[in-house]
């Protein structure tokens, strides 16, 4: 199976609103460089909690 990039996921995710999400980490920081949060490189190195809830606001990640 092919490896997605950050550009190919951020592509993907790019458009969503109000949206609730069930994804692994990788979906995660493609959103957070989506949404301007991260760069691809600082999101790279991210601690994403697994079972954990995040929302994406107000130009940050809040964990619920």
């Amino acid at each position: 199976m092919p490896r997605c990039s950050f550009g190919c996921a951020t592509g993907t995710t790019r458009c969503w609103s109000d949206t609730v999400a069930v994804a692994h980490g990788g979906t995660a920081r493609a959103l957070m460089v989506a949404l301007g949060i991260e760069t691809p490189e600082s999101a790279a190195d991210l601690f994403i909690e697994q079972g954990a809830v995040y929302v994406f606001r107000d130009g940050g990640l809040h964990e619920v």
